[in-house]
């Protein structure tokens, strides 16, 4: 025996050293006073027999295991493969992981799983605190104490009812105890990627709070919590922490192809991994910009099959990564044009096939309703007219068919004037000496700008009709007068100013939807901070919204330490032993 190393729940660890096999080991030994407990003592010893058992490179070996017996004896104990590394608990302090990060960890649970499935243990307590990192970069699942072997009866939960596992990574049928098979361990996993790819707990509050929400499935989406994860890994992360356990993956094996997908657009996972474990931030700096490439690739593919949502959720995460991305910005206007030009197409396509009735019907139209008909609403007063003068030929003003049927023309059978159709009328021709008719030119308006400015993408729309995507920006020409601006984000909800504009005035207006929090600053090392290249003092506290900020610890008007730090809520800034928000 060498060192303590820690204590969990039902025994210390130690590390301690082989002395025939020469390699350092960890024992894990149940704690005294549990050892005059039998049932504790079995369950003990199931822990060393199920995962004994269990021969897959991500999952903790288990060498020997003994004590227990008469008094006086050794107290139960395990021998364990040592791992010097963190677990993903300490990893994930450091904010979200990139979801294809967060997914290569899932493949390495998912394989692990499937293993112990297949043998048919489930382990019960898989949680972040859980999968330790091994030498390089492996990623192994330990601690089987509360695993339940399949045909072991003898289950402390199944006797007593007693609750066992951490309540915010349960399933909902482990936190009512009820029964539980292979899917109540992919609940977990679910729960398990949710915190790795948001930095936040499924559920917060005390146990019984915890448990309430997770049978009651009132976990807040993954996607609101982190835009930048996308859609794909936040839709199997939902599925597999669903209330039913039919909704879930059908197996880890399953779970495991799933997961391999998302991140192979990016790397092998085992690669992506150890590139990880090794230097997260050289890792990430790396992979980001890949990410963002890669979902520019298939969004513009997705616009080229015709699939235009899957092309707008790929283009809003590449924004979520990079704001300044500009062929997802330049896809996304892309969109918003084509939309524009089929909904104007579908209104000519209307009037060409009402003809007169048409155009009457679209010169009596409210000008509300009329901007409601193109995405981008340019208020003015003869919006309709470009279209009927394309359709003049078909639907003559009044005056014509007035001209049409005036005196001396054909009557019909009853004495009636006989109704010329619209390609019988002929203007009458003017007098030798008449001069030309000069039309009348409609008095100018002159129409103002507003100028929309949002610190993330929104649909935004003026007066109740759309306006197109802001992914900066949006400039808007409209008629003088107040006018609802608002501006819509699925994660964020919605923002709302009215806006007063007088006749060729350019006015810009600033909107906010992502929300702010404190953050204080707390060093050992240093005397302040650069936060996004704006110094914060010892003991400062800025206002900051959430995303990845750029922090740098100053110590004697030098930068002694930097790093890339995601933020989502109110936090204390340290620098040991590394820069992380706590």
């Amino acid at each position: 025996m060498i060192e303590e190393l820690g204590a969990g729940g039902m025994a210390t660890v130690y590390r301690a050293r082989d002395r025939e096999l020469r390699r350092d080991v960890a024992i894990k030994v149940l704690f005294p006073h549990l050892c005059r407990n039998r049932e504790v003592v079995a369950r003990f010893q199931r822990e060393a027999r199920a995962a004994a058992g269990l021969d897959h490179p991500h999952i903790l070996r288990v060498f020997d295991v003994g004590g227990g017996g008469e008094a006086g004896g050794d107290p139960p104990y395990i021998v364990l493969e040592l791992v010097r590394g963190p677990n993903l608990a300490g990893i994930v302090e450091g904010g979200a992981l990139v979801a294809e990060l967060a997914a290569s960890c899932g493949v390495a649970l998912a394989s692990a799983l499937a293993h112990a499935h297949k043998a048919g243990v489930i382990h019960r307590d898989i949680k972040p605190a859980n999968l330790l990192v091994a030498e390089g970069g492996r990623l192994v699942l330990a601690d089987f104490g509360v695993a339940r072997v399949a045909e072991d009866d003898s289950s402390l939960v199944t006797r007593t009812g007693a609750l066992l596992g951490t309540p915010a990574f349960m399933s909902p049928e482990q936190a009512t105890g009820g029964d539980l098979d292979a899917r109540s361990d992919l609940y977990s996993v679910g729960a398990t990627l949710y915190q790795l790819a948001t930095g936040s707990l499924p559920v917060s509050g005390n146990a019984a709070r915890a448990v309430s929400a997770i049978v009651a499935g009132e976990v807040v989406p993954p996607l609101r919590r982190n835009p930048a994860m996308g859609k794909e890994l936040a839709q199997l992360i939902e599925r597999l922490m669903a209330v039913e356990r039919d909704a879930r993956s059908a197996s880890a094996a399953e779970l495991e192809a799933e997961l391999r997908a998302v991140a192979l657009p990016i790397g092998d996972p085992d690669a992506l991994l150890a590139e990880l474990f090794a230097d997260r931030e050289a890792c990430e700096k790396r992979v980001v910009p890949l990410v963002v490439a890669s979902s520019v690739a298939r969004a513009s593919a997705a616009l080229e099959e015709g699939n235009t949502a899957r092309a707008l959720a790929l283009c809003d995460r590449a924004l979520a990564l990079d704001p300044r991305c500009d062929e997802a910005n330049a896809i996304v206007e892309s969109i918003g044009a084509r939309r524009m030009w089929k909904r104007v197409a579908m209104v000519v396509a209307v009037l060409v096939v009402l003809g007169g009735a048409g155009y009457a019907a679209w010169a009596m139209w409210p000008s509300s309703e009329v901007q409601k008909m193109a995405v981008a609403p340019v208020v003015v007063v003869d919006a309709a007219v470009p279209v009927a003068v394309e359709m003049a030929d078909a639907a003559p003003p009044r005056e014509t068919e007035k001209q049409a049927t005036g005196d001396g023309q054909q009557a019909t059978g009853d004495g009636r004037p006989k109704k010329r159709t619209v390609t019988e009328a002929t203007p009458p021709a003017p007098e030798p000496d008449a001069a030309p008719a000069v039309d009348k030119e409609p008095e100018k308006i002159l129409d103002a700008t507003v100028t929309v400015e949002m610190d993330t993408w929104c649909d935004l729309s003026v007066d109740g009709a759309s306006a197109g995507r802001i992914t900066k920006s949006k400039s808007v020409t409209l008629r003088p007068g107040t006018h609802r601006i608002a501006c819509a984000n699925n994660q964020l909800g919605t923002w709302k100013q009215e806006v007063a504009l007088a006749a060729g005035e350019k006015k810009t207006v600033k909107g906010t939807l992502v929300p702010s929090f404190a953050v204080t600053v707390r060093l050992a090392g240093g005397t302040e901070v650069l936060i996004d290249r704006q110094k914060v003092g010892n003991g400062g506290t800025r206002q900051l919204k959430r995303g990845s900020h750029r922090i740098e610890v100053v110590r004697l008007g030098k930068v002694v330490d930097s790093a890339w730090v995601d933020l989502s809520k109110a936090c204390t800034l340290v620098d040991r032993p590394a820069i992380a928000c706590r």
